[in-house]
């Protein structure tokens, strides 16, 4: 079609000849410049394997060339195609009103490289026929929609500016225009060149137009895009529905305009509200899994994204970091990672574990948030249901997980050490306030409607699995206090503990330890289970263990008998001495031994080896060993003689050989002994522990060891004796991976 005949045809008196011209111009020009991929279907391009910035800004292959380079030089205002607006029955005819603004839309994105041509067209049909644009969007004809809002999206791509007044004169926001942001009928067009087929519909083209206002708006711009009942708030509050198709480009391209845009660092609270977030959240559940991941890896990149603009650096290493933005942006990002953590159903789903794990690693603050949204339950009443264990294996792990805030390790200094706050410019904290902050601490840790009582039934319930699930949420909560004291500098030792620990961890607080461990024992004595419950516990494990160990003895003896009598010869030719000097038969009983010896780099969990009950005592002690820790005061209240422990679980009385009860050793589970000694070393350092029993005891054993010739008849079967024991040549394999946590302070 040459230029004359394409002007001939739109002065025709025949409706039907000017849309035919119309027609036949746009597909010329179309091919002339190669833009048939890049146009794509209205303003939607069809290029495959495109980037966001591509598909934002799709380009033609040439410059502006052949019959359109001509008319406009012959029109430079193209003054024949705006009069066509003003023919009489033109609105009427959709199929005519789709051909003229679709041929608008072709010259405007093949013309693009004619910067002032292009923004004379765009501010000549907002000027003179915005009405007549509104009126096309509310027509309720799907293809008039498809082609007006193809012509939108040309103008919006022709300049920064043009975007923004394309955007703000045509107020997209309009009720009148709900219609079009709602998903509707999609049209499916197939492209001659590449035969990719596009299922379009008018909400999809309608967000293209909102990421082109997100990358190149202003602040006035973004007052507008999200007020209530925005353009912006109705597109991304419905996203939840959106087909496979327009998810891949509207999570894209929103991460592409953060990355551009710098003001929208400031608004980060307004794109991803409470009910955007919600909406995100619920694409995890969605039936293709390919969105799930999709959803997935979004929010995972938006947490990238939050953590650079709040200046703690990347989670990841995909990427630049996002700038800053200020005060502004650092209370944008705290609202937006408030959303997120208050939506998440971390609990249920581990990707969406991962983006809060991920999430609290740069904003450590939202933990007592992400705690408080797992108040999910009608009751906390400990009830053995997978909702129930879920949740608190869950709370446990993110006490483990989560760092610690800055604010709460200055409110920490400004209590306890005020010295050391006021060389920081942190004002100190009022005595009477120091107990408050112990409190409140714990209490962040704990979900509302959860307290000291049903924690305490959990500890006391028949049921092994909640027994476990409370034990390591107690034991998560009293290491995360002592985590938090040690990183802020501050020292639970009083007087009486070993004060080089505390230099040797760079503690500000040494003489202070007194008043620091009084309020961390009240405030365990407030929200956590008595020592005295720990104990009962421990009696009932110790009988559960027995009687395991019982059964297997019976069940052992009517079975293997023959072995039990090779084992007895073995038993009778072993001895040993306190020089450790060996007799024959040690080096078996040596190799035996480093079997059940934990393998080097093997992780700290009794969960491994022994019984469940061995496990669950395990547990129990390290829940021990960090009240002794963190509380010694809560320990001592109780009449309870620590060196029991060994006692309980390692028998030897005076009618068993000393080479019998190393044989015996060889059958305990050595994890278990493991932190049976590390109680004990802790109670050592934290307590007043009678190792030699009574003053005429130590003495009498004394006595006795430095006169009888041999030292096994010498002194009572004891604890003291049973260390020994532990401690002698045969049974060193036992804790020699773990020498550097065996050393007795």
């Amino acid at each position: 079609m040459s230029t004359a005949r394409f002007l001939l045809s739109l002065n025709h008196d025949d409706p039907k000849v000017v849309m035919l011209g119309l027609n036949e111009f746009k597909q010329q020009v179309i091919k002339e410049h190669n833009a048939v991929v890049s146009i794509g279907y209205n303003g939607r391009s069809c290029v495959q394997g495109q980037d966001t910035a591509h598909m934002l800004h799709p380009k033609p292959s040439k410059s502006l060339t052949g019959v359109l380079s001509e008319y406009i030089g012959k029109s430079p205002q193209i003054e024949e195609l705006f009069v066509l607006w003003n023919l009489p029955g033109r609105d009427e005819d959709r199929a005519l009103s789709s051909a003229h603004v679709a041929c608008l839309a072709s010259i405007l994105h093949c013309a693009k490289s004619n910067v002032s041509f292009c923004n004379s067209v765009v501010s000549r049909l907002l000027c003179d026929h915005l009405k007549a644009l509104h009126n096309q969007l509310a027509s309720g004809n799907v293809e008039l929609i498809h082609s007006t809002l193809g012509l939108l999206l040309a103008m919006a791509r022709s300049s920064e500016q043009n975007c923004k007044d394309v955007f703000q004169k045509l107020n997209l926001s309009s009720q009148a225009l709900d219609a079009v942001v709602q998903k509707g009928k999609a049209v499916t067009w197939v492209c001659a060149e590449n035969n990719q087929s596009l299922s379009t519909d008018s909400r999809l083209l309608v967000i293209l137009i909102v990421l082109l206002v997100l990358e190149a708006g202003d602040e006035t711009a973004m007052l507008e895009l999200f007020a209530e009942r925005s353009l912006m708030r109705k597109v991304m509050h419905s996203i939840g529905r959106d087909s496979t198709e327009t998810l891949n480009i509207v999570l894209p391209g929103i991460l592409h305009a953060l990355q551009r845009n710098q003001i929208l660092n400031s608004h980060l609270h307004d794109i991803f509200d409470g009910a955007t977030v919600r909406q995100l959240v619920l694409l995890y559940a969605h039936k293709e899994e390919s969105v799930q991941q999709l959803a997935h890896d979004f929010m995972l990149q938006l947490v990238d994204h939050l953590s650079g603009v709040s200046g703690t650096g990347k989670r990841r290493g995909a990427g630049p970091a996002s700038s800053g933005g200020g005060a502004g942006a650092a209370v944008s990002v705290s609202r937006c990672c408030s959303y997120i953590v208050q939506h998440l159903e971390a609990h249920t789903d581990p990707k969406q574990e991962e983006v809060l794990m991920a999430l609290l690693s740069v904003q450590p603050h939202l933990l007592t948030k992400s705690i408080a949204s797992l108040s999910t339950l009608k009751t906390w009443e400990p009830v053995a249901t997978t909702e129930y264990l879920g949740i608190m294996r869950f709370l446990s792990q993110l006490l483990r997980a989560a760092g610690v805030d800055a604010k709460s390790k200055a409110q920490l200094r400004a209590a306890f050490a005020p010295a050391a706050a006021a060389s920081t410019g942190a004002e100190p904290a009022e005595k009477n306030n120091q107990q408050s902050i112990i409190n409140a601490l714990i209490n962040s840790w704990i979900p509302p409607g959860l307290n000291k009582k049903d924690i305490c039934k959990m500890l006391a319930h028949k049921e092994l699995s909640l027994q476990k699930v409370g034990l390591e949420y107690v034991q998560a909560v009293v290491s995360r206090l002592q985590r938090v004291l040690h990183e802020a500098g501050i020292s639970s030792h009083s007087a009486r503990g070993n004060h080089a620990s505390a230099a040797n961890n760079n503690s500000v607080v040494a003489s202070g330890g007194a008043l620091v461990e009084h309020c961390v024992t009240s405030a365990i004595q407030t929200y956590l289970p008595d020592f005295q419950l720990l104990v009962n516990m421990r009696s009932r494990f110790v009988k559960l263990m027995s009687e395991k160990a019982e059964t297997k003895a019976v069940v052992t003896a009517t079975t293997a008998a023959p072995a039990q009598e090779k084992e007895k010869e073995v038993v009778d030719d072993f001895d040993f001495n306190i020089d450790g000097d060996e007799t024959e038969g040690t080096s078996a009983v040596q190799a035996e031994v480093a079997k059940l010896a934990p393998k080097e780099g093997a992780a700290d969990s009794l969960s491994g080896t022994g019984t469940v009950f061995e496990s669950l005592y395990g547990l129990l002690l390290q829940v021990v060993e960090t009240y002794l820790t963190l509380s010694p005061q809560s320990v001592s209240q109780v009449k309870f003689d620590i060196l029991r422990i060994l006692d309980d679980y390692m028998s030897w009385d005076n009618t068993v050989s000393t080479a019998q009860a190393s044989l015996a050793v060889r059958k305990l589970n050595p994890e278990v002994l493991l932190s049976i000694l590390r109680v004990l070393r802790q109670a050592t350092t934290s307590l007043e522990v009678r190792w030699f029993g009574s003053q005429d005891d130590a003495v009498k054993m004394l006595i006795n060891v430095i006169v009888a010739e041999d030292w096994r008849g010498a002194i009572k079967r004891s604890v003291l004796a049973k260390l020994m024991l532990l401690a002698a040549p045969a049974i060193q394999s036992i804790s020699r991976s773990s020498s550097a946590e065996m050393d007795v302070e």
